[in-house]
């Protein structure tokens, strides 16, 4: 079964990412550099919880725009997302 994101996420040149399996295939695409990034591998730890278990999409495309937007000056640190990551697998029994 293919899971919609919440909402769209419209990347800068007007692609648009719908499902989980957009967000991962477009982190797929990425370069190594930016596949390492902290905020790229708990987008990827996001949208595999979300796929795998009944974790909400929304903190997963919460992730990947985190991901997506890491080199703007607003973007917010990953820290936090990773905690909240760690929480909710304690919450699911993972």
């Amino acid at each position: 079964m293919v899971q919609a994101l919440p909402e769209p996420i419209i990347l800068k040149d007007g692609q648009e990412l719908h499902t989980l399996n957009d967000a991962a295939a477009y982190i797929a695409e990425l370069s190594k550099s930016e596949q390492d990034s902290a905020e790229t591998r708990i987008a990827s730890e996001a949208l595999s919880l979300a796929a795998e278990t009944d974790a909400p999409t929304l903190l997963a495309r919460t992730a990947v725009l985190s991901a997506i937007r890491r080199h703007r000056p607003e973007a917010a640190p990953a820290r936090p997302m990773a905690k909240i990551l760690r929480i909710l697998g304690r919450n699911l029994n993972l």
